[in-house]
């Protein structure tokens, strides 16, 4: 049966002879016209196209179903790290408070990469090393210049500008370094973990150096990175 909004069309589920009946019936019940089929044709319902509200609540669910995918795979990864944590020779600090990073959030006007979050909320505030590449506290983040952390960070692949084969530094790359990242880990020498927060690459770890950057090879983002990180013991070679 198919409804319109001026009347009801019937089709006999049973054909009669091998030919499939239509009947056209009227709001008040009145039958307004019959039609046969052959039995190889085929009654098609006219598709409509579903509303913007709808296509909104389509989208909205199918993002719903890819953040619980993801919150799964996250949980995952959190019960891996703890118990590694447990068996490293590192020092951990408690967890803070969800709050304490929003206000941290608020107050600067950036979103921290959700991962990182997840970290200092679930996992740890930070961690001490026995080598020293301590992964700093949250309350321990700092911004030399809060305009170029929210800029967004152009790299997506690595520039060592010593092998640029000039004496000059292309200035105005140069300065594009430091945009929209921030240090998690000093490992002395002039070489640095960063996490980057703008960008095509926002969540991926980068390691910077004196003499260039580089993402990990294959790329990590942060919760990847820092499972490895757990037994690296400052070995940065392993990531590359």
């Amino acid at each position: 049966m198919i409804v319109s909004t001026d009347c009801i069309h019937i089709v006999s589920s049973r054909p009669e002879n091998g030919i499939l009946r239509s009947e056209k019936v009227g709001k008040y019940g009145c039958l307004t016209s019959s039609k046969k089929w052959d039995e190889n044709e085929v009654l098609i319902k006219e598709k409509t196209e579903p509303s913007e509200s709808d296509k909104k609540i389509m989208e909205k669910n199918k993002r719903r179903a890819k953040k619980r995918e993801s919150n799964l795979n996250m949980d995952s990864d959190i019960l891996n790290i703890k118990r590694k944590l447990i068996q490293s020779h590192m020092q951990f600090n408690p967890p803070i408070s969800k709050k304490t990073i929003f206000d941290f959030e608020k107050i600067n006007d950036i979103i921290l990469p959700e991962e990182l979050v997840v970290f200092y909320t679930e996992i740890a505030n930070g961690c001490d090393t026995v080598d020293s590449n301590d992964l700093i506290r949250f309350e321990e983040l700092k911004f030399d210049n809060l305009k170029q952390i929210k800029k967004e960070f152009k790299f997506t692949d690595r520039w060592i500008w010593e092998n640029d084969g000039s004496n000059e530094i292309n200035e105005s790359l140069y300065k594009e370094v430091s945009n929209g990242n921030i240090v998690l880990v000093d490992l002395g020498c002039g070489q640095t973990w960063n996490i980057v927060i703008n960008g095509k690459e926002r969540g991926q770890m980068w390691l910077f150096s004196d003499v260039g950057i580089a993402p990990c090879s294959p790329k990590r983002n942060f919760l990847t990175w820092f499972e490895d990180w757990i037994y690296a013991d400052g070995d940065v070679s392993c990531y590359f």
